[in-house]
């Protein structure tokens, strides 16, 4: 069955918490099969926190993709978002892989 890999990676705000929304601490593997079990996605969530940041890189080279999620309603770091988001892009590890965000 072919399979792609996706991580998914957020830059977390660690002072802020939601009722709504709980931010990945560390490491979650979700495996998701699709047309009726024809194909699979796995998606590596991994934790934004500046701790976890360090790392993202060792998922390069398995992924096919990466999953960006950006939390537009946070205004004040959105230069952050832009810097790390420029690192990932830039990474030979993920040139010509797609990006989603």
């Amino acid at each position: 069955m072919p399979h792609y890999i996706w991580l998914v990676v957020c830059v977390a705000n660690e002072n802020k918490s939601s009722d709504d929304v709980v931010s990945t601490i560390g490491f979650s593997k979700y495996e998701l099969r699709l047309r009726q079990n024809r194909f699979k996605i796995i998606l590596y969530d991994v934790g934004g926190s500046v701790r976890i940041r360090s790392i993202w890189h060792n998922y390069y080279s398995l992924v096919h993709g990466i999953i960006f999620v950006i939390d537009s309603a946070d205004l004040d770091r959105i230069l952050e978002v832009k810097q790390l988001l420029q690192e990932l892009a830039s990474n030979p590890l993920i040139l010509g892989k797609p990006i989603l965000m």
